[in-house]
């Protein structure tokens, strides 16, 4: 803007250093933010797409994409979900499934997010994870993958051993916090 054209021409050498210093901490930043931080949501999902089609399509696979599906034991839409994950057809895909998080009315008239599976893991992980997700892998099976936030693999190793996983891959998401996404698995190629 105008202060860096009036101290181009009021201290020309200055002003080259000045510039200089901009452009070098500005593309650091840029480089930084666009490249390194938070970025497990797509590294995940591509992480995903690339070892699902690896295990659909082993030589002594006997899994269909229809076969794997895949829990995001995460905040709501804390990934780019089926945007980065296209394996399969109509009637033979990856199933996929994320926290619940649709805001409605409370008894008060007001909108909330509470009482939702979101909600729930974000006020209470322990009790998400050790009453029910434990409940519902018990009735149901479990994915053959889970993705969760590394805050929470304390917390989830009652699921982990219930569910058999192990871990196959984790993706830095913010370095300050020292916060990754973890993939688990308990897929087993014969």
């Amino acid at each position: 803007g105008l202060g860096l054209y009036q101290l181009s021409m009021t201290y020309h050498k200055v002003s080259k250093y000045v510039l200089l210093l901009l452009v070098i901490t500005n593309g650091a930043a840029g480089l930084y933010l666009s490249q390194y931080h938070q970025s497990a949501p797509i590294a995940v999902m591509q992480f995903l797409y690339q070892d699902i089609y690896n295990t659909v399509h082993a030589p002594v696979s006997t899994y269909t994409y229809r076969d794997i599906d895949v829990d995001f034991i995460l905040p709501c839409h804390a990934t780019p979900f089926y945007s980065y994950l296209h394996l399969g057809d109509k009637h033979n895909h990856v199933e996929m499934r994320f926290l619940e998080c649709a805001p409605h009315f409370d008894a008060d008239g007001e909108l909330t997010r509470a009482d939702t599976p979101s909600w729930y893991l974000e006020t209470n992980p322990y009790r998400y994870f050790t009453q029910h997700l434990t409940r519902t892998y018990a009735e149901h099976e479990c994915p053959k993958y889970a993705v969760i936030s590394s805050h929470h693999l304390q917390i989830a190793q009652v699921v982990i051993e219930q569910c058999g996983y192990v871990q196959r891959r984790k993706f830095s998401d913010n370095y300050f916090q020292n916060s990754y996404m973890v993939v688990l698995s308990n897929v087993q190629l014969s």
